[in-house]
């Protein structure tokens, strides 16, 4: 029987403590580290930088990144990264700019970098969708994902480059704490006057985090301290964190994708291939935890890293016209409701499509340092054969109507394309999540590949709300007797 992806999840750990040996063993130095021992360490280096052989490519999608002047003083920060010395330094930044209206194109004009800066310029579809850009972009062995509101410490790459340097098959998750735009050690003109004064940034807290209001930092923090940095993900959750697991009582692994944060995230780039790059989720947020959760399936360690840290700049969400529903938590509530759709996929094959081969670039020109390019995105093809007409149209209708949906699913898995049909019925239980049929059919997609797992899992929830009809109840009881 195959196993899904929450089975794998489950069926593993995060206790990296050998890791942690054969670091220290090549290193001297821990692994994981505070962020006070970082600060003092680059502070008192008298050697020159370590000798890094991976390069890193810093991928930064951005929506009006301007509007907020946070994209600049991010980009600012990063031309006075430590890691820029590394002897080797192959250090790459990618802006992909997600149909900005508010002059982003004209400061990346005037912007002096240290740095090999690629400017993508795409029409506005997404955070995901914008990231995937700059993955198929990248030319480097490590990708780090920073956000166009985020502004690193000096030696925030280098913490990143340090740890995949030594060893593989981490996912190494960075920590960020909250600071108002205008604090003065975050202005550009601030970090290029001493790159080190953002250190003394105000903390503040954050409106939709109760663990911040209380001490400054981030409640992944709290999260890090009492599982032993991840490695015990076993235990009670404190009632001041039970909000942030939508109130499960005890640490499980499954919950470790809510870890993963696309502010500060670094993974070796093959593995994002592995695992077919960031899944595009309607709204705002869990598009990084999905990731995060899929990489730990495929046998990826999580190791979270305090001394990586970045100040993120409070504001209002900005919410492009269509892209956004204007409610983050509504937004979140339904994107986790479709997470946990995914995790009862198959743990193989991840996607229908290599999310790469449905990304074209045009570049337009080079000016020192820097490239411009045009993304074209085939976002149909992301679930259709572009030759097929039928579907293709029947999308566009099934977009505002849940029973167009409800027929593109089923002609999908009459073609034997079960993965599309698959994330076309999730869509729809994303819209109407009691709607039964969409719950029988992907109970069915699953128990035709033998995965009686899989369509146990939907014919539960759909004997759930109709549990006097004939097929679903004697399909449940059926798989039931099995497990």
């Amino acid at each position: 029987m195959t196993e899904t992806i929450l089975q794998t999840i489950l069926a593993r750990d995060n206790d990296y403590s050998s890791l942690e040996e054969e670091f220290r063993r090549q290193t001297g130095t821990p692994l994981v580290r505070s962020l006070d021992d970082a600060i003092a360490e680059y502070a008192g280096r008298t050697s020159p930088v370590p000798f890094y052989p991976q390069g890193i490519s810093i991928v930064i999608p951005s929506y009006n990144g301007m509007s907020r002047l946070s994209l600049e003083a991010t980009l600012t920060a990063l031309n006075h990264q430590t890691y820029l010395q590394n002897p080797a330094n192959r250090m790459e930044v990618i802006v992909v700019d997600d149909g900005s209206t508010d002059g982003t194109d004209k400061m990346i004009e005037r912007l002096n970098v240290r740095y090999r800066l690629k400017y993508v310029k795409q029409a506005n579809a997404g955070p995901s969708h914008a990231r995937n850009a700059g993955i198929a972009l990248a030319e480097n062995d490590v990708i780090l994902f920073m956000d166009n509101d985020v502004v690193p410490y000096p030696h925030t790459v280098e913490e990143h480059a340090r740890i995949h340097a030594t060893i593989d098959g981490v996912l190494v998750c960075g920590e960020r704490d909250y600071v108002m735009p205008a604090d003065p050690h975050i202005q550009v003109a601030a970090i290029n006057s001493n790159p080190c004064g953002i250190h003394a940034a105000q903390r503040v807290a954050n409106a939709k985090d109760p663990v911040s209001q209380r001490d400054g930092n981030e409640w992944r923090v709290l999260w890090a301290k009492i599982t032993n940095f991840l490695k015990d993900m076993t235990g009670d959750i404190p009632p001041e964190l039970k909000s942030y697991f939508c109130d499960a009582m005890r640490f499980t692994q499954d919950k470790i994708g809510l870890y993963s944060i696309s502010a500060n995230l670094s993974v070796r780039r093959r593995y994002l291939f592995d695992v077919g790059g960031f899944i595009d989720f309607p709204g705002w947020g869990v598009e990084d935890t999905c990731l995060g959760a899929e990489l730990f399936g495929l046998g990826l360690y999580f190791i979270p890293s305090p001394s990586s840290l970045v100040h993120h700049i409070e504001h209002e969400i900005a919410k492009p016209d269509g892209a956004y529903t204007g409610d983050p938590l509504k937004d979140i509530l339904i994107n986790l409701e479709r997470y946990r759709f995914i995790l009862a996929e198959p743990s193989e094959p991840r996607r229908a499509f290599p999310f790469s081969s449905n990304i074209s670039f045009t570049k337009l020109r080079t000016s020192g340092l820097k490239t411009w390019y045009l993304a074209t995105h085939d976002l149909e093809r992301q679930y259709l054969h572009p030759h097929d007409k039928q579907t293709r149209e029947l999308r566009k209708v099934a977009r505002r109507n849940t029973g167009a949906q409800y027929e593109l699913g089923h002609i999908l898995m009459g073609m034997g394309r079960t993965v599309e049909a698959r994330y076309t019925f999730y869509d729809l239980l994303a819209k109407d999540p009691s709607n039964v049929g969409a719950m029988v059919d992907l109970g069915l997609s699953f128990i035709h590949e033998g995965n009686n797992g899989g369509g146990f899992f939907w014919f539960e929830r759909a004997y759930a709300i109709a549990p006097d009809n004939p097929f679903v109840s004697r399909v449940y009881h059926q798989l039931k007797q099995q497990a």
